[in-house]
């Protein structure tokens, strides 16, 4: 069984950071509000792995500023700035991850395509190359910049060789 680092490292990082923001908040230093950060780990681990990791990332990142908010003050408890900025977080938390997480899945798609189209494009050429007459490609779709006709794209011819001319 083979280790998928990227799925884990968004939501391994997510909770390193908050669990770091929590203690440091509590036993040493205030800390200012995380969640810029948690967005920017948020982002990571959807650009890294996808919408599914993206989508766990955020869920953490939202119950770790829970955490981080419920003992900010003096009182245990959520005041209403609390809660408006831990909306404004799962919004842009869920957001984020399922925008880059998309971007990824489209990126990921355009990359197959280009390998399908260019390992199509090395089969052509060499049963191009095992063509014994000349053949010219036309492009059936000239550029608007040139006049309307065929624009030749490639245009091979094999120069017979000795074995060639004795077979024929």
């Amino acid at each position: 069984m083979q280790f998928d680092w990227r799925a884990i490292s968004g939501p391994a990082l997510m909770a390193a950071t908050a669990l770091i923001a929590i203690v440091a908040d509590r036993y040493f230093i205030a800390v200012p509000n995380p969640a810029p950060l948690l967005v920017c780990i948020v982002a990571l681990a959807a650009s890294l792995s996808g919408l599914a990791s993206g989508m766990i990332t955020a869920a953490i990142a939202i119950a770790a500023s829970a955490l981080f908010f419920f003992n900010h003050r003096m009182t245990p408890g959520y005041d209403t700035a609390d809660l408006v900025r831990l909306s404004m977080l799962a919004l842009t938390a869920v957001g984020t991850a399922a925008i880059t997480g998309l971007l990824r899945k489209r990126w990921m798609d355009a990359i197959a395509w280009e390998r399908k189209l260019h390992a199509t494009a090395e089969r052509l050429s060499a049963a191009l190359d095992q063509v014994d007459i000349g053949i010219v490609l036309l492009d059936p779709a000239p550029s608007s910049s040139i006049a309307p006709f065929a624009i030749i794209s490639r245009c091979r011819t094999r120069r017979p060789t000795a074995s060639r001319l004795s077979s024929h």
